[in-house]
């Protein structure tokens, strides 16, 4: 159940991911005229830094689709979310008025909506990779539960 569970949040990260990082990668000039107007970046950066973030986020993708590696996977989204929410907000208590550039070709500006996507996504990226850790057992066991699961039958403190 947990692994479905974190599987299907796997997916839902899949699609933001994956489109934004084609309509990126389709049209890096746009992209670095967005990054650009977050002045966060120096100028010969901005020439780069849209290829490398529409990469990075088509490989996270893949290697959703493909279920491979899905700890670093999910932990990458998580930090790739983590960090556009926080760039986001950060720009929007400045009082940004430009657009947000998230998710492709997107001109509307910085608002709480467009904050609160990436913090979400971040939020369901967390709690996959949580699910993904969690032991693949109804529970945990604790104790000499544990123990007797570990080591065969407990019987009268004996083995």
């Amino acid at each position: 159940m947990k692994k479905a569970l974190a599987r299907s949040i796997d997916f839902l990260l899949i699609v933001p991911l994956f489109l934004s990082g084609i309509v990126h990668m389709s049209n890096p000039y746009q992209f670095a005229n967005s990054i650009a107007a977050y002045e966060l970046v120096p100028d010969f950066m901005l020439l780069w830094i849209p290829k490398l973030l529409s990469s990075l986020m088509i490989t996270i993708s893949l290697y959703f689709m493909a279920g491979l590696s899905l700890q670093i996977a999910r932990i990458s989204a998580a930090t790739l979310f983590a960090l556009f929410g926080v760039v986001q907000l950060q720009a929007w208590l400045a009082g940004a008025q430009h657009g947000c550039g998230c998710f492709g070709f997107s001109s509307a500006p910085i608002s709480g909506v467009s904050v609160s996507i990436p913090i979400i996504l971040f939020f369901l990226a967390i709690t996959s990779s949580i699910l993904g850790w969690l032991p693949l057992g109804n529970r945990v066991r604790w104790g000499a539960e544990a123990e007797e699961a570990s080591h065969g039958v407990f019987v009268n403190n004996q083995f």
